[in-house]
């Protein structure tokens, strides 16, 4: 796996443990989150778990022009995004520009999307 996968708010809870799942598949990771320090630790640690790249990116995922601003860099040092996942806490009144599924939800179909691409190998 080479995919370029996205994860903000991966520095803590399910999406730091999404991040882990995704390194131990060779991904190749961004990870957008507000603080800088929790950032490049957890860059550290999922290069250590087998990601095959991985950029911290601090930004504001409230913020559009700071979104698009992540979204080039990544485009650039990693190359297309194949995967999106939004853990980012919004702020109040935000209208958020990402869709996703509760989080336990994500967590259970990812889990059987990595069982089902093993057996599929």
């Amino acid at each position: 796996m080479a995919d370029v996968v996205v994860i903000t708010g991966g520095t803590a809870g399910v999406g730091r443990a999404v991040a882990r799942r995704f390194a131990r598949q060779g991904a190749k990771l961004a990870i957008l989150a507000r603080r800088p320090d929790e950032l490049r630790s957890t860059a550290v640690e999922v290069v250590t778990l087998g990601a095959s790249a991985a950029l911290g990116i601090p930004c504001d995922t409230d913020d559009e022009a700071q979104l698009a601003s992540a979204t080039q860099r990544i485009e650039h040092e990693l190359g297309p995004i194949d995967v999106w996942i939004d853990f980012s806490t919004p702020a109040p009144r935000s209208r958020k520009r990402f869709v996703v599924a509760a989080a336990a939800a994500f967590v259970g179909a990812l889990a059987v999307g990595l069982v089902l691409r093993r057996v599929l190998r």
